[in-house]
């Protein structure tokens, strides 16, 4: 259906269901009925807007544009040309097709190489050839304007990209496959004080870095090139010799088969991190080794007064406040020492060796019975408890988790130790009974220097046991979880491989 419409709104594409919007420019009348016609019986749905002379119609166009354009090709002034090469200065791509009288290879070819998308003898046109090739020209419109929308979109995204560069206060490097420099952020530049990309330029990257950690960003250049990501934390002074310490993330860029193409290193400026941090690390050694000396000599002191003094002493009950107060002085300084050691090496040590886990924990719940007369504290051994592990560490977390059980526990409930060993892994479950632990707390439990809120206890806690016991289950390769709900207690479930 063909139907004559005077104007257009100024819009570049029909909606979907909405007639195409076709143009003939042709200045005799029974030509443009003849194509009328044809339009009519090809099938399509159009719009048809008629124009004789080619000049108007250019300017048509430019107000309101078509989808096609039907073009005769001589003029009394004009030929074709001139509307096709109009059309070439448009914005939106229009796709021309051109009606001639004649049957000239030479002429379509002219046309073509100015922009026409097809040629029909005017007495080669039939409703069929028409439709057919109005189609193909929508086709290709349609192609070109996807083209044109995926180039703007991507100059758009590079736009965009640049002004993120330009932005960001840390350093973005692009390497090449050998670790050279190939370009840097504003914010990378800023942060080595370089006067710009130039001096950088093909430098390799690891010479940036101290002697100390370049074989650590070989490493994690090494880990890029392999398509992984790769982490570095080192020294790496600015071009003027300045300290500064970088916690950097090298990526790699793939190319369309999968493979890296590029390196991307995104390198942040934590220098004042790490000066409070070693601060920290140092005040807290310090401190926690100084008070080793006096509180042992405290304790020996104590524990020869306590076996000295008779049963019925009036100064027995004082003793053994000062052995307990000791005893838990000296684990909040072992505490603190092994919180130095993860801050300093990024994981605590341990020397595994054949142990049994049912004796380990079976030590720890005698020694916490002993320490904690008026609280009950039963073991339950299962399965086979052979392994390698640390006992010193493994006594530890099995003894930082009853300890907690006991401070957070119903002081009228038992605390239950469960030592599980079967197949490959062995389990140790700390229970107690008690209200639940909040599921918002859950998340941060095992971070340091976090405390419970429903102590019952009166013993001040700074926060580490539950960190050291994650510490120490992670050197050992395993996974410590937590599972507390109203009327079922709160469990702690260490699970470690046998190594």
């Amino acid at each position: 259906m063909t139907t004559p419409h005077p104007e257009l709104e100024h819009t570049s594409s029909p909606s979907p269901g909405e007639p195409v919007r076709v143009l003939v420019i042709d200045d005799d009348e029974l030509d443009r009925l003849l194509v009328r016609r044809s339009l009519a019986r090809s099938g399509l749905e159009v719009t048809l807007i008629e124009e004789a002379d080619p000049i108007a119609a250019l300017e048509r166009v430019r107000r309101s544009p078509v989808e096609v354009v039907l073009l005769d090709y001589q003029f009394p002034r004009h030929d074709g040309l001139v509307v096709l090469r109009g059309l070439r200065e448009l914005d939106v791509f229009v796709p021309a097709i051109v009606l001639t009288g004649h049957e000239d290879t030479a002429l379509a070819v002219e046309l073509m190489k100015n922009g026409a998308v097809d040629y029909i003898a005017k007495g080669a046109l039939t409703p069929q050839r028409l439709g057919q090739s109005v189609r193909h020209a929508l086709r290709l419109r349609a192609s070109e304007l996807a083209t044109r929308a995926a180039q703007e979109a991507l100059r758009a995204s590079e736009e965009f990209s640049r002004r993120i560069l330009e932005s960001s206060h840390d350093g973005i490097v692009v390497l090449d496959l050998e670790g050279r420099i190939l370009t840097i952020s504003p914010g990378g530049l800023r942060l080595l004080g370089a006067a710009g990309p130039g001096q950088l330029r093909g430098r390799p990257w690891v010479d940036l870095w101290s002697s100390a950690h370049r074989q650590e960003v070989a490493e994690a250049l090494a880990t890029a090139r392999a398509g992984k990501v790769g982490r570095v934390v080192g020294l790496g002074p600015t071009l003027d010799g300045a300290p500064m310490w970088w916690d950097v993330i090298v990526s790699p860029v793939l190319d369309a088969g999968g493979k890296p193409e590029r390196l991307v290193a995104t390198a942040r400026d934590v220098t004042e991190q790490r000066r409070q941090a070693e601060f920290e690390q140092q005040l807290i050694g310090i401190v926690s080794h100084d008070l080793r000396n006096p509180l042992s000599a405290m304790l020996t002191g104590a524990s020869v007064m306590a076996e000295s003094l008779p049963p019925d002493s009036p100064l027995a009950d004082i003793v053994q406040v000062i052995v307990r107060s000791g005893e838990r002085a000296t684990r909040l300084i072992r505490d603190l020492l092994d919180f130095t050691q993860v801050r300093a090496s990024g994981r605590l040590p341990i020397d595994p060796q054949r142990v049994e886990i049912h004796e380990v924990c079976r030590q720890v719940v005698d020694e916490m019975a002993l320490n904690h007369p008026d609280r009950v504290i039963v073991h339950q051994p299962e399965g086979d408890g052979e392994g390698r592990w640390d006992p010193d560490r493994l006594a530890q977390a099995v003894g930082n988790l009853v300890h907690n059980a006991l401070s957070y526990g119903l002081s009228g409930a038992p605390v239950t130790v469960r030592s599980v060993g079967h197949g490959a892994r062995a389990q140790v479950l700390v229970h107690n009974e008690g209200p639940p632990i909040s599921p918002e707390s859950i998340p941060s439990l095992f971070q340091p220097f976090r405390r419970g809120e429903q102590r019952h206890d009166r013993e001040r806690s700074i926060g580490l046991g539950l960190f050291i016991v994650r510490e120490i289950v992670d050197a050992h390769g395993g996974h410590v979880a937590v599972h507390s709900a109203v009327g079922e207690g709160t469990t702690f479930h260490i699970e470690l491989p046998r190594l």
